[in-house]
């Protein structure tokens, strides 16, 4: 059963998909989180159009993702990452520019070229950046990663724990 602050890296068949798996050299492409609204569970995820929120069976039947989900194994405030995701919705633009140019740079040359301040970086974020600032994971200083990066991350975390 799926619960509040869940991770899901997730990978499909598509074009895309395939696309970011083969350029981040991994298993994933995609990252979203899980929240928890009385009984409706629900995807909060960045996407082209931006973040927004979702009723997880109409996300998973309109996207067909394969996924693992990851759980923090310490104790936290639901409410707390609840409302920090949500706050995000509608308000938070898709980062076209990590997503095309920045992490295929950094992926090249190793070297972190984000000089972006903390306002823009807020305004837009690509998938895994979204769930890693909503958790306060930073890798190399910046919440900017893959969802390949994340991975790699939550599995060899004691922190996090893989549940599916």
């Amino acid at each position: 059963m799926l619960e509040t602050g869940d991770i899901l890296l997730c990978r499909r068949e598509k074009l895309l998909s395939r696309l970011i798996m083969r350029v981040t050299k991994g298993s994933w492409s995609h990252s979203a989180l899980v929240i928890k609204i009385g009984n409706l569970t629900c995807i909060v995820e960045s996407q082209a159009n931006g973040i927004h929120l979702k009723d997880y069976d109409q996300w998973l039947k309109k996207w067909g993702y394969k996924y693992e989900a990851y759980r923090t194994n310490k104790p936290f405030n639901k409410n707390d990452i609840l409302h920090k995701a949500v706050a995000r919705c509608g308000t938070t633009r898709y980062d076209f520019l990590t997503f095309i140019i920045r992490i295929p740079i950094r992926l090249l040359t190793g070297k972190n070229k984000d000089r972006r301040n903390a306002f823009k970086r807020g305004k837009k974020m690509i998938c895994s950046e979204f769930t890693a600032w909503v958790w306060k994971i930073r890798l190399k200083g910046t919440y900017e990663m893959t969802p390949q990066e994340q991975y790699n991350y939550l599995k060899v975390s004691k922190d996090w724990d893989l549940i599916k």
